[in-house]
């Protein structure tokens, strides 16, 4: 028995790879196996199916369900992280919001009644100017409430995900 793979098939019985050669022996008994009416097994979907025996067909393999869990959560913190650095405007403008301009932002904020005003913020290739404690005062807000934002996203996606069947989450995991 057979199973298909990328550029050949693989032989079941000893996990040999056989590559797409005709000059290749065990690629012609693999032809001569096909010519006598036997079908291969379709291409594994992924690492997280395997085949069943009952059904004929590859299955979502259930022990592997905290697995592919753990890479969707990894994933969904990895874009968390991503649209909090990259995704605040604040006047139409790209704040980047590093752990670094947090903690600057932060002091900046409780000191805004010290500043020095009209007050530079750098955003993209151009520069957000607060003209006051106030502006300031909005500016962090925005920037505080867009992160909590962010993460309350990615808590609910996670959290959406426990409730999912291991076949759903393969599916989910392939199309996102």
């Amino acid at each position: 028995m057979y199973k298909l793979s990328n550029n050949g098939v693989i032989r079941l019985e000893d996990r040999a790879f056989i590559p797409t050669n005709p000059a290749n022996l065990d690629y012609q008994e693999y032809l001569e196996w096909v010519a006598e009416g036997n079908e291969p097994r379709p291409q594994q979907p992924s690492a997280y199916h395997k085949w069943s025996d009952t059904s004929n067909e590859y299955v979502a393999d259930t022990s592997k369900k905290q697995e592919v869990l753990e890479l969707l959560k990894a994933k969904i913190d990895a874009e968390t992280d991503e649209n909090i650095l990259n995704g605040f405007l604040y006047e139409d403008k790209s704040v980047k919001l590093s752990l670094e301009n947090q903690m600057n932002y932060k002091a900046e904020y409780d000191m805004r009644e010290l500043l020095n005003y009209p007050h530079k913020i750098k955003a993209g290739n151009e520069y957000v100017m607060l003209q006051g404690a106030d502006e300031y005062a909005a500016f962090y807000i925005a920037g505080v409430q867009y992160i909590r934002t962010c993460i309350e996203t990615g808590w609910a996606e996670k959290d959406a995900l426990d409730s999912k069947t291991t076949a759903e989450l393969i599916e989910y995991m392939n199309n996102s």
